[in-house]
């Protein structure tokens, strides 16, 4: 299953994506403010129009503030 997460929050690092990692699933993570390689990720993307249409994911995670949540998973299902 290939999962993409928006945002890399605090709930991301600390609890998140150990469960993904556990589950063997491909991670992806697009992330606009952290810049750092993030180990055990298959691909970061600075953009997260550019992450949907790239990674084509089966789940995405949305940890972004909750203003933003609609509209990316309304985007989100149109891909």
């Amino acid at each position: 299953m290939k999962v993409l997460i928006l945002g890399y929050s605090n709930i991301v690092r600390k609890r998140v994506l150990s469960v993904f990692e556990e589950k063997k699933f491909t991670i992806f993570i697009a992330s606009k403010s952290y810049k750092q390689k993030i180990p055990g990720i298959k691909k970061q993307f600075k953009s997260y129009e550019y992450a949907l249409k790239k990674s084509k994911p089966n789940l995405v995670y949305i940890s972004l503030p909750n203003s933003d949540h609609f509209f990316w998973a309304k985007r989100s299902l149109n891909y």
